[in-house]
């Protein structure tokens, strides 16, 4: 059975409503973890005051080395 290790990035959103994300910086940051074994598992907004998006979260996972 495959055990699994996870990690979580949170990447700043900018703009007067939030909302923006430096896709390049994002894409980057995609493209480190993937080159260390890390898999996007699912992206996702996290949300404040009247519901702009100040974050996104983005959630890894890659097999533990027995």
């Amino acid at each position: 059975m495959t055990t699994w290790e996870y990690k979580t990035i949170q990447m700043k959103t900018h703009g007067a409503l939030g909302g923006l994300v430096d896709i390049d910086d994002f894409e980057s940051k995609l493209n480190e973890l993937g080159q260390l074994g890390w898999e996007l598992v699912t992206s996702t907004t996290v949300t404040q005051d009247l519901g702009s998006a100040r974050r996104v979260l983005a959630i890894f996972k890659r097999p533990l080395n027995d």
